[in-house]
């Protein structure tokens, strides 16, 4: 057996793994979210984006988002940035704070800071239990109005095309990044 030919085999399983896993369900998702009564349809799109409650449903989702990364950025940074040699090096070749941190610091830092922030949003985007434990049904959040499509109005199809907006969504802000440090880090 050649070399290639043991790899695929050894790769075999955790790519069907990941096929059953991931692909089947997030296909099977695209394909409830355009059923229609009469074969498929863009209704529940259209509902969605054309209702001023799901829009303001999809603007808080964004909004809470971004307010608990620019949280967890500010705390997190702080507590997380532990190179102070290099500070030190920076300060010791008579740059003032602000010069180490605008361009010592901030620089070497960026990447984690992107991904990291990228990281908290996507979760913060998808939480269900965080909002409704401490909103209840007073804060809608996305996830809280697909869960409530699915158990409370059991429409299915519609809990599905929200679905595929939050994850077109979370894609949209995932892209960007995965496309600039592809080059980077392999």
């Amino acid at each position: 057996m050649s070399d290639r030919t043991e790899n695929i085999v050894l790769v075999l399983p955790g790519l069907l793994l990941l096929a059953f896993a991931f692909f089947v369900p997030i296909a099977q998702m695209l394909v409830l979210s355009v059923q229609g009564e009469h074969g498929p349809t863009l209704a529940h799109f259209s509902r969605f984006l054309g209702d001023s409650y799901y829009l303001g449903v999809l603007w808080r989702t964004v909004r809470l988002s971004i307010v608990i990364t620019a949280i967890c950025t500010a705390i997190g940074f702080p507590l997380a940035y532990i190179m102070a040699h290099v500070e030190e090096a920076a300060r010791t070749m008579g740059c003032s704070l602000l010069t180490t941190v605008r361009t010592v610091v901030l620089p070497l830092s960026l990447p984690g800071i992107v991904a990291g922030s990228l990281l908290v949003f996507t979760l913060s985007a998808s939480s269900f239990v965080t909002p409704n434990l401490l909103g209840g049904s007073r804060i809608q959040v996305l996830a809280t109005s697909i869960y409530r499509s699915v158990t409370q109005t059991l429409d299915w199809p519609f809990a599905a095309a929200q679905a595929v907006i939050l994850f077109v969504g979370v894609l949209l802000m995932l892209l960007p990044y995965a496309r600039l440090s592809g080059g980077r880090n392999g």
